[in-house]
């Protein structure tokens, strides 16, 4: 999800603002290596390698794994993308930061995750992650478990990953809540698929679009009325910095 300032400004400017939020609160500059945690189609690999930040990405998606790896050469990013499960990846050198960018939802196994974090982030390293969660009860409902997404997931219980961090020797430096913004995100993600919607159902079907579509403004109706939250979370071993020595704000180094 984006970061909105107002929910009528453009989803790009959101995603934007969440990218960049993400960068300043890990202290990434260029030349540093941060792990990005199922890259997805590769938005954050997109806009900090083209700061010079060097982004792993590592992903379970054979399609995705390609659409990354052909963005970084057409781009020619300092990054690089792999198709390998977070259970089995040794990397050989330690990270400066990682990011978990919608998919924790995927990858409920938070003790294991803490674990790999912290054996596998420099000292001085950040983490931040953000996800879509849920109070109580986690469970998927069946029609985006058959319709949607047919493989693991679960909403993100939110007091069992700060309790896997802490066990884990991070401090949490934030925790804020994102409902409104997903809310938001999820209304501009179904917009975009409305106006597309002949083309898609030609490419895919009408009862694929139609599916996602119910996911979509249904989404937007659970987070607008608070019946499912979401949050973003910045973690690290060392006390948070004080807030002068923090890197510029969005707004700031938009000049707004």
């Amino acid at each position: 999800h984006g970061l909105y300032a107002r929910d009528d400004e453009p989803i790009a400017d959101a995603m934007a603002r969440k990218m960049q939020t993400a960068i300043d609160a890990l202290g990434l500059e260029p030349g540093m290596e941060v792990l990005d945690m199922g890259g997805g189609w590769g938005c954050f690999v997109e806009y900090a390698g083209l700061q010079g930040i060097r982004v792993r990405s590592i992903t379970i998606s054979e399609a995705q794994h390609r659409f990354v790896s052909a963005l970084i050469e057409r781009l020619r990013l300092p990054c690089t993308s792999e198709l390998v499960h977070l259970r089995v990846f040794r990397p050989a050198r330690p990270f400066d930061g990682a990011v978990f960018m919608g998919t924790l939802e995927h990858n409920p196994e938070y003790e294991r995750v803490a674990a790999f974090l912290a054996r596998h982030l420099a000292p001085h390293a950040r983490v931040w992650a953000d996800f879509c969660a849920q109070r109580t009860d986690f469970a998927i409902g069946r029609f985006m478990k058959r319709h949607i997404w047919p493989g693991p997931i679960t909403y993100v219980n939110p007091a069992r990953l700060v309790r896997a961090l802490l066990t884990h020797g991070f401090n949490v430096h934030e925790m804020r809540d994102d409902t409104l913004s997903y809310a938001c995100t999820v209304r501009d993600w179904a917009d975009a698929l409305e106006a597309h919607r002949a083309q898609l159902a030609r490419d895919f079907g009408e009862s694929t679009v139609r599916a996602f579509l119910l996911f979509l403004r249904g989404s937007q109706h659970f987070l607008a009325t608070n019946r499912t939250q979401a949050y973003h979370v910045v973690a690290g071993r060392d006390p948070a910095p004080l807030a002068s020595e923090r890197a510029p704000t969005f707004a700031s180094r938009r000049g707004s």
